[in-house]
């Protein structure tokens, strides 16, 4: 049952985070101080029973970078037990104060805004630490406390400390003066792969390294002399394999002589643990830098694709300049799809599902599989009939397939097979598989086989577990797996795996069926239709002057009455000079001084009939729920968008009949 204590300066936020806390870890005991000072006082206080310390930065007084300075030299003084604590900052987000907070003493360093999700997870792998060091600290206090006594009564009960070094679960090695192993017990045999006789007289250091480098006799030495208090090295088995070892050390005297005795333990998961949450931090550095890419991208190709398709629209009659400006659009519709999939991968966007054709998305993944997985390997395709459509974005079944795809491509080093099925199954209350709780109902069924190598059995328990790879750290992530199977999962499918080693493997994808929702607004597909036009009026916001521009000459094209403004502020002050009546405010969500959900909000009680039409590079879930239930006089239009869209859900919500106020 952890217990945390939670100090900032702010009552409202100690209350919302002990919910949260609370919540989250139900079995919890949270503690709360108000300010620097108080938390101190309370941390001293609650010494014996305190498992975590969550502060803020921003105090008076004494702020969070002070606090752990002062809670760390408590801590060296004995005053207080060694306690994790958790920097949270909304206002110092930098790596340079993350640096400062880490050196002060922190051991995590959490930026607002953050999910709940990220904060539990942080505080659950600090946690998890504190208890495996709780654990490292008993277990050496007892062992040091048997060492000590040993060594005083070792003349007198040489038997006594056999059994000790024996049974002992640590690896123990007892080291000469010079240096070379004159003793080794049997967990020190095991963790080797060697036997007592062939641990004899060989230097210590031969069998430890640190960073694939031999351990040099100096850094034992300073261990020894207690310079420093513990060493992480990897231990060299006679397989070749590395384990991660923390090494203690300990004076004694053996056999009448002076020695040294050096304790190992086995800390791989730990160490495991800790490289889990630099990579966790390290993908949202690089999630934050692929939502910041992507936005820009995106208003960028909102432009390109608008005027691309004014011109095509020109150039109709022209067949060169009509080909070649549809290139100019399938490229720009290209590159759309592959800033979507950055943001997903960044995990800093989530997509509003629909209606997807699954062997429209798997034969237009044809070329890219076959660039990807080589000449090598053979690629087959092979498509059911009369599938129907299932709820998700056709970024995601198209990250599904190749993901699996390549996967399967690493499996077969010299070449093989790669097959890609589609077909339908249909589960009934019978044969519905019972471990992943699946419906009854008509399923569409992806298949990515290959003729490789296979996993074995301990593997096929973990592929879907983030970070969980077979390959070298410098060759995969551990996250394409446990990709596919989120995104499975957030459509309400499940995956099945069948491999045995030698023969190959087989990854099963079911998705539900779904069916297509007329009230969609859906785009005009050719060239030759009338696009929806009108002759209302529509106050137009958008702070990139390319992508306003653009719009506006759309609509205007259309032959709607058009009012602009760069931002919030601004369109705030042109609706309420404009005195006759704005139909349809069409909005970006992202601007400075005012957004659009704001600007909304603010004129929404002197003009209630008034539509409005979000549009973004992001997306936001808030937003959409938001839209959801105002689904009457609201929608939310993705960049980058078309012509052919902009008109279609423009007219879709002009034409909408806004429900009664409650």
């Amino acid at each position: 049952m952890p217990k945390i204590l939670v100090i900032d300066d702010q009552d409202p936020n100690l209350k919302v985070l002990s919910a949260t806390l609370s919540s989250y870890l139900l079995e919890s005991t949270v503690y709360t101080a108000l300010g620097g000072p108080e938390g101190l006082e309370r941390a001293i206080e609650l010494n014996e029973s305190i498992d975590l310390i969550i502060t803020d930065v921003r105090m008076p007084d004494v702020d969070g970078f002070e606090l752990c300075q002062r809670l760390k030299e408590k801590e060296n003084a004995g005053e207080l037990r060694p306690v994790p604590i958790l920097i949270l900052s909304a206002a110092f987000t930098d790596s340079e104060h993350r640096v400062r907070g880490l050196r002060y003493g922190a051991d995590g360093y959490l930026s607002r805004p953050y999910s709940n999700d990220e904060l539990i997870a942080q505080v659950q792998v600090l946690l998890r630490i504190k208890a495996s060091e709780d654990e490292l600290r008993k277990h050496e206090q007892e062992l040091e406390s048997i060492l000590e006594r040993r060594n005083h009564e070792l003349v007198q009960s040489q038997k006594n400390f056999s059994a000790i070094f024996d049974c002992s679960p640590d690896a123990i090695y007892v080291v000469s003066t010079a240096g070379l192993v004159i003793g080794a017990n049997p967990a020190a045999c095991t963790l080797h792969g060697y036997t007592v006789a062939e641990f004899l007289d060989r230097p210590f250091r031969d069998f430890f390294t640190i960073h694939g480098q031999q351990v040099l006799e100096m850094e034992l030495d300073a261990l020894f002399a207690g310079d420093r208090h513990s060493l992480i090295c990897g231990a060299t088995t006679s397989e070749g394999r590395v384990r991660e070892l923390e090494l203690r050390a300990q004076s004694i005297v053996y056999d009448q002589e002076p020695a040294k005795i050096f304790m190992a333990r086995d800390v791989s998961e730990r160490v495991a643990q800790e490289d889990q949450l630099r990579a966790s931090q390290k993908m949202d550095a690089v999630g934050r830098l692929a939502g910041g890419i992507a936005h820009d991208f995106n208003n960028l190709l909102t432009s390109i694709l608008g005027y691309a398709q004014l011109i095509a629209e020109v150039g109709k009659d022209n067949s060169q300049i009509s080909d070649d400006i549809l290139q100019v659009i399938h490229s720009a519709e290209r590159a759309s799809d592959l800033t979507r999939q950055l943001l997903v991968f960044g995990r800093r966007q989530t997509f509003p599902s629909h209606p997807v054709d699954v062997n429209q998305v798997v034969s237009g993944t044809d070329q890219l599989l076959r660039r990807a997985l080589g000449e090598d390997i053979e690629l087959v395709t092979l498509l059911g009939e009369k599938l129907g459509y299932v709820r998700s974005d056709e970024g995601h079944i198209e990250q599904i397939v190749l993901n699996l795809a390549i996967n399967a491509r690493e499996a077969m080093p010299n070449g093989g097979k790669v097959v890609i099925k589609t077909d339908m199954s249909i589960f009934t209350e019978d044969n519905a598989p019972v471990a992943f709780e699946a419906p009854a109902g008509t399923y569409i069924h992806i298949t990515v086989s290959d003729d490789g190598e296979g996993i074995n059995q301990e593997n096929q328990d973990k592929i879907f577990d983030p970070y969980f790879t077979t390959k070298k750290a410098s060759a995969a992530t551990g996250l394409g797996l446990s990709t596919v199977y989120g995104i499975v999962r957030q459509a309400g499918g499940f995956v099945q795996v069948s491999s045995e080693l030698g023969t190959g493997s087989a990854f099963h994808i079911y998705l539900p069926e779904t069916q297509i929702e007329a009230d969609i607004p859906r785009p005009i597909s050719t060239h030759d239709e009338v696009l929806p036009s009108g002759d209302e009026t529509i106050l137009v916001v958008e702070d990139e002057e390319l992508v306003r521009q653009l719009c506006v000459r759309i609509l205007k094209g259309l032959g709607y009455h058009v009012l602009e403004a760069r931002n919030g502020s601004e369109g705030l002050r042109v609706a309420r000079e404009y005195a006759e009546t704005v139909h349809l405010l069409l909005t970006d969500v992202v601007m400075p001084v005012m957004g659009g959900p704001e600007l909304y909000d603010s004129l929404h009680d002197e003009r209630p009939d008034m539509k409005v039409l979000y549009v973004s590079g992001f997306s936001d879930n808030r937003l959409d729920n938001s839209v959801k239930e105002a689904e009457s006089h609201a929608l939310l239009l993705r960049k980058p968008y078309t012509r052919k869209q902009i008109a279609t859900f423009v007219r879709a919500l002009l034409d909408r009949e806004n429900k009664p106020s409650a």
